[in-house]
Formats: C-alpha cells, sequence, structure tokens
C-alpha cells in the first residue's frame, strides 16, 4: 500500500456504537430539556386554580341552577356594548330591559373584570346609569387591552339578581 492510499483510509468515517449512544441521549436530552422548559412556562403563567373551593361550589351547584331559573322568570335581558368615551377612554355600558323591552331603572349595577389566563389582575367596575336602562363604567383602554372575562351582577331594591358573564376583547 501506498502511503496515499493509507491517508486515504485514515480519513474515512465510520459509524460506531459510541456515535450512536451520543446521538441518543442528545436527542432525548434536548426532547426531555424542552418538556421542563414547557412545563415550567406553563405552571407558571397559569396555575390552572379557577376555586379554591371546588368542592364547595361543586355542592352548591344546585343552588346555581335554582338561581338560574328564578334569573330566567324574571325576563331580564342584559346586552353589553363596548363604546369610546369623550376623553379617549374605553366605556363598558350594559343595557337592561325587562320582558316588554322597557328600560330597568335603579338597578346596582357592578362588574369585575378578569384576564382568562392570570388570577390576580382582577378589576372591580362601579356601574353608573347613564341613559334609562343603560348603565356604563370607564376603563382605560390602554390599561385593559386585551381579552377579558366580565362578570356582572345587577340588583334592585326588591333584591332580584341578574348575573352576566361574557368574554371580551378590548382593543388599543
Amino acid at each position: 500500500m501506498t502511503q496515499l492510499e493509507q491517508q486515504s483510509e485514515k480519513r474515512e468515517f465510520r459509524v460506531t456504537g459510541r456515535h450512536v449512544l451520543i446521538g441518543f441521549c442528545a436527542f432525548f436530552g434536548f426532547i426531555l430539556l424542552t418538556n421542563v422548559v414547557m412545563i415550567y412556562l406553563a405552571i407558571s403563567t397559569f396555575p390552572g386554580l379557577e376555586s379554591n373551593a371546588a368542592y364547595k361550589a361543586g355542592r352548591n351547584y344546585n343552588q346555581q341552577i335554582e338561581a338560574a331559573r328564578v334569573q330566567d322568570r324574571l325576563g331580564w335581558t342584559g346586552a353589553i356594548d363596548i363604546a369610546a368615551a369623550e376623553d379617549g377612554a374605553m366605556q363598558i355600558q350594559v343595557t337592561y330591559t325587562d320582558r316588554r323591552d322597557q328600560p330597568l331603572y335603579d338597578l346596582s349595577v357592578e362588574g369585575v373584570l378578569r384576564r382568562t389566563v392570570h388570577q390576580n389582575q382582577d378589576v372591580p367596575l362601579q356601574f353608573k346609569m347613564i341613559a334609562p336602562g343603560v348603565y356604563g363604567a370607564a376603563i382605560d383602554r390602554d390599561r385593559f387591552s386585551g381579552q377579558w372575562l366580565l362578570k356582572i351582577t345587577a340588583q334592585d331594591a326588591l333584591d332580584h339578581t341578574h348575573r352576566l358573564d361574557k368574554k371580551i376583547y378590548i382593543r388599543r
């Protein structure tokens, strides 16, 4: 054999068991690292806990069904609208009517804006009557942009209660 043939034989690459083992461990190590990062990010941004008292809420489910039936018999209708206010802010407006489509006056209307993915960003809202049957609460467009869950509770002088939940999206 000449010297040139010996050098070409030395340069030839062969896959050995060691190479396969290193590739195998690197591949599954990368998968494991990616899973750990994704699990950490998922748990740190939303723990998945919707209620601290899930058992109690489950036991009260029949009362919630009955409250919904009472609300349906009441005949109130609530419609949500998001409008621009004069000062450039946003205003959440709720229009309440009875079963004859007459506006409802003198309601005590309160609400909560909840982030759909973060628990500790709830924002209480106090609605004021701005027109017959129309109640409004001003919000800052820049601070509250994004997707929210709006929970509204209206109550009259006779303690009749109407609850309204709706997902809303506020644009900047």
